[in-house]
């Protein structure tokens, strides 16, 4: 429990994957996800009811999904691995064709959401409300965090940029169509890049839909475009499934660069209110741009708080409640600091 939280040493890798239908087969794609190497993965048509949370898979290489569904058809997943369970901040289940988790890595803020766009037969308006869900998530990031955007979106951007340079970097696959098209328009409002256009790749490792002999690029990994400088893979994985997972290389210790901490505070807290202490803590980091430390003895931890701005104020605990799943039911935290602008009282984690 010593030292400053940080994310994996070799860097992360995100996937997506529509899996047709998790019923009878979460094993199977737990397993094909660590073989892959695969940190998170957003998971389309995953086919359960309703909406939950479970771990899945063998005591050891577990991952925990959470997943949103309506009636037993389309749904939307996201796997975290079970050693990084604990850098989850929030959950926002938005929709059947929508899903986000928010995570801390180091010092990075990740936004991954899960999308799965409607089929062409579906009305209009269903279409319109699934890209106004996504383009609000992304709107509401914060400019320093790292969104990704993956799933299976439906439509073809094409092989070539066409209009579309800052989105679209001239190494795709087929023919645009209109929703490919409105793909690159939401990567566009948005300073987004399509992930799967950016390095050259033979068809094998672009094509993420067989159908017989037809081939094509309808499941996509998107990210702001000023961090795709730290993206050093993204690439289709064939399989035996009509869909093929796609994954992204992120190098993390370039992503977790950061100017020197400009202050800080002192957070000591009792043993018995630890482990609610540490996701208050995780909590007001994501809030404020900052980052913690840890260290204990046989009395207390001890949350060394750091600021990357002077100028930043810790956020009150209304708007703490307002933007993350805690809410009051434990003792008071003591702190040393007069920039908390109120008690950080009576927190605890939500439920899943």
């Amino acid at each position: 429990m010593d030292g400053t939280i940080t994310c994996r040493p070799r860097g992360w890798r995100f996937g997506t994957w529509n899996v047709g239908t998790l019923t009878g087969r979460s094993l199977e794609v737990v397993e094909e996800l660590q073989r892959r190497k695969v940190d998170v993965a957003a998971l389309q048509e995953i086919r359960w009811k309703v909406e939950g949370t479970k771990f899945v898979g063998a005591k050891g290489g577990r991952y925990k999904l959470w997943w949103k569904g309506v009636d037993g058809t389309g749904g939307v997943g996201v796997m975290v691995r079970e050693e990084l369970v604990e850098k989850v901040l929030e959950v926002r289940r938005k929709s059947n064709g929508v899903i986000v988790v928010v995570m801390v890595f180091g010092k990075v803020i990740v936004r991954v959401i899960s999308g799965y766009a409607p089929q062409q037969s579906r009305k209009e308006e269903e279409k319109d409300r699934f890209y106004d869900d996504v383009s609000d998530e992304i709107g509401q990031a914060r400019l320093d965090e790292f969104v990704v955007l993956l799933g299976n979106l439906n439509g073809h951007v094409g092989a070539d940029a066409d209009g579309y340079e800052g989105v679209h970097r001239g190494w795709g696959y087929g023919i645009r169509n209109e929703k490919g098209r409105r793909v690159l328009e939401l990567a566009d409002a948005h300073s987004m890049v399509v992930g799967n256009t950016w390095f050259t790749r033979e068809p094998a490792r672009l094509i993420t839909y067989r159908s017989g002999e037809h081939w094509s690029v309808i499941d996509y990994i998107l990210i702001r475009a000023k961090h795709r400088k730290y993206v050093r893979n993204v690439k289709a994985i064939p399989g035996m499934l009509q869909h093929s997972m796609v994954v992204m290389d992120v190098a993390s210790k370039e992503m977790g660069r950061r100017k020197k901490d400009k202050d800080a505070v002192a957070i000591f807290i009792p043993f018995s209110i630890a482990k609610t202490a540490m996701h208050v803590v995780k909590t007001i980091c994501f809030l404020s741009n900052g980052t913690i430390g840890i260290a204990y003895n046989q009395d207390c931890f001890r949350f060394r708080y750091c600021f990357s701005d002077p100028t930043l104020s810790v956020p009150s605990l209304s708007t703490i409640r307002d933007h993350s799943e805690f809410f009051c039911n434990t003792p008071p935290l003591l702190h040393t600091s007069q920039r908390f602008l109120a008690p950080l009282d009576h927190l605890r984690p939500a439920g899943d």
